[in-house]
């Protein structure tokens, strides 16, 4: 921002209270520096001073949008509207303002006074029929989606936007006839180029191809997978997608984020197709401040939702937002009203690696795998130890993982102490299918969990998981391997050893296979990628 120039306006108005121009140029350097409330302040000043100007107006209403101030942007745009009944800029911002608002009719009366106005605008009656399909009129939406194309041909986003309702209304043919007609123009295009393979493939064999995806209007079938694609994947820790992206990188090009600045991440984000943040975190927050190049998903795990960062994040700038399930987005709906396109896909573990071992001997070996940190509540685990030993005396306990807190290893090793109970302290375990071969039981005792993929694990490797009830557990993982108590982890316990552990192994072994295996999310992530990457705005962006 050039903060010298803003200054020297603002001693100029408080000099000249009437210097309008002042004011105008004013707003104007802080909402190029997306600094959009100081903006709102001067200019709703500017419009105490000049109530009939068409433009302040105007400016005033849009900039209201940008706040989220949308009682306020209606009453500007109308006023302006009112002064300018033929400026079919102001019907497009209203149009837009009432679909924000999910007021379809009002939408569709302010995009139909646009192309009255405007007869050969092809992106009014773009914005026109993607109204109309939202308000299930399909008729309606083609006609005017084929208005759009017959005034430009070669309008990409009303070509993909048609091309779309016609998967969902199933109009393959007309869909194809539109696409091969926008190649012809223009055939080094890559998005059409994909929306024709899969409309072929769809009239090749169209029964069963075509699937509803979770929050997003259609996808393609499961079997489509992203191509030819530019993903940037900015993550600042470990994170749970590599083998997400070791699949999406066959056949797109991935490029991981290792800056340090935000202009780094701006010449990223402007090489990519799409950016995907593993965390909802600063990188997302800057990244969200800069201009739009590229389209940004986002997949929040669970502890960034306990925290502040949802609130710097601009969401109107995110395509989509993935929980990994559904605990998570109650969490986020509680602490933080964000209105965002959200999809859940459930984590997803590597079958291949992960396997139950032949012939498994079952004993009496409890393990908790992981970060050692207050919210795996390391009190709680090492009271259901105590109780097991106090029960069983057999039992033996391995506490693999590394720690996070010095206060909580302090606590722990004066505790272990006191407690007088033999446990195993192993350090971080990389491989650990292997260090899973000989335990029988897998225990959690977390204040809160996304997934806990040890336990997860656990079940996919014939390791018998203990789960301490936190909430949303029971959304995961089967209520009969849930407790509450130590005492009520006991009764689990000799409720298991009583059981035929070879049977529930196979069966956790399912579940897992059922509900959380890898492929499943990888399918989940081409789903979600495709549907960003198919779909355009809506409409034109204020």
């Amino acid at each position: 921002m050039d903060v010298q120039r803003a200054s020297d306006l603002k001693t100029r108005i408080s000099e000249s209270p009437n210097d309008y121009a002042s004011y105008l140029e004013l707003a104007d350097i802080y909402v190029k520096a997306e600094q959009y409330r100081d903006a709102y302040y001067y200019l709703t000043i500017l419009v105490s001073k000049m109530p009939q100007s068409v433009d302040v107006l105007s400016t005033t209403g849009v900039v209201a949008v940008r706040l989220e101030e949308y009682d306020e942007a209606l009453e500007y745009l109308n006023r302006a509207a009112t002064l300018s009944p033929k400026d079919k800029n102001i019907f497009h911002n209203i149009g837009l303002l009432h679909l924000t608002r999910e007021e379809l009719s009002e939408a569709e009366t302010a995009f139909r006074k646009l192309v009255e106005i405007d007869p050969c605008d092809a992106e009014g009656y773009n914005d026109l029929a993607v109204v109309l399909a939202h308000q299930k009129k399909p008729k309606e939406a083609k006609k005017e989606f084929e208005k759009a194309i017959a005034k430009d041909p070669t309008f990409e986003k009303a070509c993909e936007n048609f091309a779309e309702f016609c998967i969902e209304e199933k109009l393959y043919e007309d869909g194809l006839a539109v696409v091969e007609n926008y190649l012809d123009r223009v055939p080094e295009s890559p998005r059409l180029f994909k929306w024709r393979r899969a409309f072929k493939d769809l009239l090749e064999a169209p029964d069963g191809l075509v699937q509803e995806g979770s929050g997003v209007r259609t996808t393609i079938a499961s079997e489509w997978a992203p191509r030819g694609l530019k993903i940037a994947f900015f993550s600042s820790q470990d994170s749970f997608a590599d083998a997400i992206l070791k699949h999406l990188s066959t056949n797109n090009q991935i490029m991981r984020f290792k800056g340090n600045s935000t202009s780094q991440i701006a010449e990223l984000m402007q090489w990519a197709d799409i950016a995907w943040f593993e965390w909802c975190d600063q990188l997302l927050i800057e990244a969200t401040k800069l201009r739009k190049t590229c389209k940004i998903i986002c997949r929040l795990h669970s502890y960034e939702a306990f925290t502040n960062m949802p609130a710097h994040v601009v969401w109107s700038k995110v395509d989509k937002l993935i929980l990994v399930n559904q605990n998570v987005a109650q969490v986020l709906d509680q602490l933080h009203n964000i209105h965002v396109d959200i999809e859940i896909i459930n984590n997803g573990v590597d079958l291949e690696k992960f396997t139950v071992p032949e012939s498994k001997a079952y004993g009496k070996k409890i393990c908790s795998l992981g970060y050692i940190n207050y919210k795996k509540n390391p009190g709680l685990l090492l009271y259901c130890f105590k109780a097991i030993h106090n029960w069983d005396s057999e039992f033996e306990f391995y506490i693999a993982g590394q720690h996070q807190d010095p206060r909580i290893k302090i606590y722990m090793d004066h505790m272990l102490k006191r407690l007088n109970i033999p446990i195993h302290l192993d350090s971080w375990v990389d491989d650990v299918p292997a260090y899973l071969k000989d335990k029988d039981f897998v225990i959690s005792t977390s204040l809160f969990e996304s997934f806990h993929y040890s336990i997860a694990e656990g079940m996919a490797s014939g390791v018998l998981p203990l789960v301490h009830a936190w909430p949303g557990s029971e959304n995961i993982y089967p209520p009969e391997y849930l407790f509450d108590t130590p005492e009520d982890c006991v009764k689990l316990l000799m409720r298991l050893m009583e059981s035929d552990r070879g049977y529930l192994a196979g069966e956790n072994r399912d579940y897992i296979e059922s509900n959380y295996s890898l492929e499943r999310t990888i399918q989940g992530f081409n789903r979600a990628i495709g549907a960003v990457c198919q779909s355009q705005d809506s409409v034109r962006a204020l």
